[in-house]
């Protein structure tokens, strides 16, 4: 079964159903800091923006569009609020009637706030804001077609949102949509982007006290900052895929892509080598992949929880690497596996395992973009002279090429 397939079951049962179907088994969003639900409305000759929070409620027309939102959001502290907006077409709306300000004026302040939850939004993982229909579609699957799921008065309808609000009728069910999609537990090592929200926000703080410094929200950044901009946006999708893969549900799917495998460990040739065959002919980790195997010595009985980490869970972990996946005569994927003698010696012919790509580390991630820091302000860096490297060109090998395209 393809993960088309897979992803079609659920879509089908969630129409005979009648209700959304989980797609994970925790919450893939922090939950909003004293959210602000924000409505565009772009149809009439100016935009009209409404901002709506538990207490108060104000929409602005024209000039005085953001004037609502500053408004609803109140003065700035050391605390940052979340942004909750119905679809990503509304935040860069207001991204755009940011831009347009002026420069100096009235929504100086808030601008600059509007920006650096656009900087935020695009960490994935990030509590600064929350896009309801992306992180209801993470969650859940409807039984609609799937571009049906991309407006957020479909969600609205299938989860039992209120359809009206007195106070704000543009943002009904925002709030408490907010709520559901980020209720029950949450996806374990989330806190990690709290505290990098907390320190971007501080970060832009220290600019908002020290109005003599040159550089503001609307300065264009320079070479190795744009870089490390695109490395912190590439390590935030990486660490949450990373994470996400530890959801059981989210696992079960992943099944049908590769990235995660099932296979019965059948053989141990030697000290720290194991050999197994993979339940299906899908796989997408390539040899010499750093690798983390789980396994239970004592499988639960068929219909207990079996999920990782709960209670009077035996579920073990060992770190590996791929040596060499081949297919074997008799048409199965065999996998080889390299590991610790010691740690792989726990392992037993017969055991179940589950194979998936190493858990990456936001610690690990820190380091290596301050050595990234490091290379890209260094004085013979290109991206530090301002001089781009001449361009050239080379044979790539063929077989490059082609797992360049299965990738």
């Amino acid at each position: 079964m393809s993960v088309e397939l897979y992803d079609l079951g659920q879509r089908l049962r969630a129409g005979l159903a009648g209700r959304s179907v989980a797609r994970s088994s925790h919450a893939l969003a922090l939950p909003p800091v004293r959210p602000i639900a924000v409505a565009v409305d772009t149809t009439g000759p100016t935009p009209t923006v409404t901002a709506t929070d538990a207490l108060t409620s104000c929409t602005g027309r024209g000039p005085g569009a953001l004037a609502a939102l500053a408004q609803v959001y109140g003065p700035l502290s050391d605390d940052h609020r979340s942004l909750v907006v119905p679809d990503r077409a509304t935040l860069r709306a207001l991204v755009d009637l940011a831009h347009a300000s002026a420069v100096g004026g009235p929504d100086e302040a808030i601008a600059e706030v509007l920006d650096w939850w656009q900087t935020r939004s695009e960490h994935p993982g990030s509590g600064a804001v929350l896009v309801l229909t992306e992180a209801c579609r993470a969650r859940w699957t409807l039984g609609v077609a799937p571009a049906e799921e991309r407006r957020f008065t479909v969600w609205r309808s299938w989860l039992g949102l209120a359809a009206t609000d007195p106070r704000a009728p543009a943002t009904s069910g925002m709030l408490p949509g907010a709520g559901l999609v980020t209720a029950g537990v949450t996806l374990p090592g989330l806190d990690t982007a709290a505290q990098q929200d907390t320190e971007a926000w501080m970060a832009l703080r220290s600019r908002a006290v020290t109005p003599a410094s040159w550089r503001t929200w609307r300065s264009r950044d320079t070479r190795a900052r744009a870089a490390l901009g695109l490395a912190t946006r590439s390590d935030a999708v990486d660490l949450l895929t990373s994470y996400a893969l530890d959801d059981p549900r989210i696992a079960a799917r992943e099944a049908f892509t590769g990235n995660v495998v099932h296979a019965v460990l059948t053989a141990v040739p030697e000290p720290g080598v194991i050999e197994a065959h993979a339940d299906r002919l899908i796989c997408r980790l390539r040899p010499g992949a750093d690798l983390t195997v789980t396994w239970d010595p004592q499988p639960a009985l068929p219909g207990a929880p079996t999920a990782s980490g709960a209670a009077g869970s035996t579920t073990q972990t060992v770190s590996a690497v791929l040596t060499a996946s081949s297919i074997t005569g008799d048409g199965r994927l065999l996998l080889v596996l390299t590991g610790a003698p010691r740690t792989v010696a726990r392992l037993s012919p017969g055991d179940l395992l589950t194979v998936r790509a190493a858990r990456i580390t936001a610690a690990g991630q820190v380091n290596s973009r301050r050595t990234l820091s490091a290379r890209y302000r260094h004085r013979r860096n290109w991206l530090a002279a301002g001089v781009a490297p001449a361009v050239t060109r080379r044979s790539v090998p063929l077989d490059v090429i082609v797992a360049a395209a299965e990738n």
